[in-house]
C-alpha cells in the first residue's frame, strides 16, 4: 500500500527476488519485469487448482490487474519491466524501450484470471496482447529466440482453446512451422 494518502502503482507486482531484505528484478536492478510477474501469475493460478487455497487465486489476481494497468493505448507494454516504489518520479512507470515478446508472457494468465473469475476484462486484455501480436510482432520472429516463440505459442494457444480463433490458429501455425525448421545454435 501507498504511505498515508500516497497511491501504490506497484500494488500487485511481486519482485523477482529478495536478496538482503531488499527487492529486486532477477538482475537485481529496482524494478518489476512484466514476464516476471505474468509467470509469477500463472504459478499462483497453478497452487491455486492444486491446493485451493483462495490467497494463491488472488494473488494471482492481483498480478494480472496491475500488468492490466501497465498495457499501453496499443495493447501491449512499452518495455519489460517496470520502475519500482522508491518514492521517485518515476515509480510505476513501464520502462521505455524496445518492446520485446515478453508482454506475451501475460496472455496465460489473463486467460487463468478469466476462467477464476468469469470476469471479460481478463480475457479482453489477452486479446489485446494477442491482437497486437499478431499485427506487428509475429512478422519480426526472424530475431527471435526460439525460447520466447515457444512461450507465445503456449500462450496463443491457452488463449485459443479458451476462444477459438481463426487468426490465432494462423498465427500458431506461422510460429509454429518456423520453430520447427529454425537451426538452433550453441548459444541460442
Amino acid at each position: 500500500m501507498g504511505k498515508g494518502e500516497l497511491p501504490e502503482p506497484n500494488k500487485g507486482a511481486f519482485w523477482d527476488r529478495i536478496a538482503d531484505g531488499v527487492g529486486a528484478d532477477f538482475a537485481g536492478d529496482a524494478t518489476h519485469g512484466i514476464a516476471s510477474n505474468a509467470r509469477i501469475a500463472q504459478g499462483l493460478f497453478g497452487l491455486h487448482e492444486a491446493l485451493g487455497a483462495p490467497l494463491l487465486r488472488q494473488s494471482g489476481l492481483n498480478i494480472c490487474q496491475w500488468l492490466i494497468l501497465k498495457m499501453n493505448d496499443a495493447g501491449y507494454f512499452d518495455g519489460e519491466s517496470v520502475h519500482a516504489t522508491r518514492e521517485l518520479p518515476d515509480d510505476g512507470r513501464v520502462i521505455k524501450k524496445a518492446c520485446s515478446l515478453a508482454g506475451a508472457e501475460a496472455i496465460r494468465p489473463f486467460v487463468s484470471a478469466f476462467r477464476a473469475t468469469k470476469s471479460e476484462v481478463f480475457i479482453k486484455a489477452a486479446w489485446k496482447i494477442a491482437n497486437y501480436l499478431l499485427a506487428t510482432r509475429l512478422r519480426e520472429f526472424e530475431n527471435a529466440n526460439p525460447a520466447a516463440i515457444a512461450s507465445v505459442t503456449l500462450a496463443l494457444a491457452a488463449l485459443d482453446s479458451e476462444a477459438p480463433n481463426p487468426k490465432i490458429r494462423a498465427g500458431l501455425q506461422s510460429w509454429g512451422s518456423w520453430l520447427r525448421a529454425m537451426p538452433l545454435l550453441p548459444n541460442s
